[in-house]
């Protein structure tokens, strides 16, 4: 089934949005026009695979404010768009995971707890931020992530986003590779040494001062000890 979208041309800066985009795919629901807007990016312009849309952000944080609290048997019906171009409908419950006095200090950050209601299997956590809507959701062993634009290109319209699977994005290289990691294994073992030798040094020169009193002193120094104990005894005795 193929669905077409007709919209007046929105341009913000060198990102247009779409005057008509056409999904020749099976939807499980239609995009909710109050809040989502698919966008025309190429594969070939993408770094890694994404679904782009806009966003009303605000329309949608309105919306998300008559979501009941976790503990209520129905949530607030809420549709999300998914990697693959479908759009599916969730329920939201409101989740607040600040305590009380923090959530009436900063109002504009709001957590939600949402699961699937034509797709079961999938459920997560959105929530609003200085930074924007956000998403991360999980259905059958797969993470699915809704990120701003601004998060991969800090020119970008903040009403932008990209929908995509957490497998998607490009490896992270490690942070030490295994040559610099034996580098730093050989720089401990180094270190090592160096302290032992130090040590080694150190009861050297406490054994040659030891070594180099002189004869008198080390006399004396006995001398003083039996003259203690040999007093000590006579004292004790009477």
């Amino acid at each position: 089934m193929a669905i077409f979208y007709t919209r007046p041309v929105l341009a913000f800066g060198r990102f247009p949005f779409l005057s008509g985009v056409m999904l020749a795919m099976s939807l499980n629901v239609e995009a909710d026009d109050r809040f989502w807007v698919p966008l025309d990016t190429p594969p070939e312009a993408q770094d890694f695979p994404f679904f782009a849309v806009a966003l009303n952000a605000d329309e949608l944080r309105e919306h998300l404010r008559g979501a009941p609290e976790e503990t209520s048997p129905q949530g607030l019906k809420l549709t999300l768009p998914l990697p693959d171009r479908r759009f599916t409908e969730m329920e939201a419950f409101y989740s607040p995971v600040m305590a009380p006095e923090l959530a009436e200090k900063f109002p504009q950050i709001r957590t939600y707890k949402v699961k699937g209601l034509d797709l079961p299997t999938l459920s997560g956590r959105i929530d609003f931020t200085n930074a924007g809507f956000k998403a991360f959701l999980t259905t059958e062993g797969q993470s699915i992530l809704i990120e701003p634009e601004k998060t991969f290109d800090p020119s970008a319209h903040q009403k932008q986003y990209r929908v995509f699977f957490k497998r998607d994005l490009p490896d992270v290289p490690r942070p030490i590779n295994e040559g610099a990691q034996q580098e730093v294994n050989n720089q401990s073992n180094e270190q090592t040494r160096g302290q032992k030798a130090d040590a080694q040094e150190t009861d050297r020169q406490i054994n040659t001062e030891e070594a180099s009193r002189t004869p008198s002193q080390s006399s004396a120094q006995k001398d003083t000890g039996f003259l203690s104990r040999l007093w000590r005894s006579l004292t004790n005795w009477f």
